[in-house]
């Protein structure tokens, strides 16, 4: 095999480690994303029922 044959391997495989290593990190960044936003989206339904109570509540009690 030449230097040529060799650096060309190198910087290959260089190359598809890098992009395995950001694809990763697509991916856990995503995940971190949607986890935060169906834990957002649940406490804003939360936020929104609590809300509903109290207003009703308030209602039943005049």
């Amino acid at each position: 095999m030449s230097d040529t044959d060799r650096e060309r391997k190198i910087k290959e495989r260089r190359r598809k480690l890098k992009e395995n290593v950001e694809r990763n990190k697509n991916k856990i960044y995503r995940f971190k994303v949607e986890k935060l936003d169906r834990e957002n989206g649940l406490k804003g339904r939360i936020h929104k029922l609590v809300d509903i109570l109290e207003k009703r509540i308030d209602d039943f009690f005049k």
